[in-house]
């Protein structure tokens, strides 16, 4: 039987592709109140803190097209 991910909930993978990114990856679908769904990314690294605790540091990051900056797409639509 093969993982299947939950709308709210998610598992975190050991990152094989790219390890000098993080140590962990998966995803996430989260709904708002409006019924509007938003993908995330999670990315984990295995930490410790000062005391020794050993801990998991998350990051969320919306998934959807690369959004170029403003700056960049000006520079290349000027001609001399």
């Amino acid at each position: 039987m093969s993982y299947e991910r939950k709308v709210g909930e998610s598992a975190l993978f050991k990152n094989t592709k790219s390890p000098k990114l993080s140590d962990y990856n998966g995803s996430i679908t989260q709904v708002c109140k409006c019924g509007e769904r938003t993908d995330y990314f999670i990315d984990g690294w295995a930490k410790t803190s000062q005391s020794g605790t050993r801990y998991v540091s998350l990051r969320l990051k919306a998934k959807g097209p690369k959004v170029e900056s403003t700056a960049t797409a000006v520079d290349r639509d000027i001609e001399f």
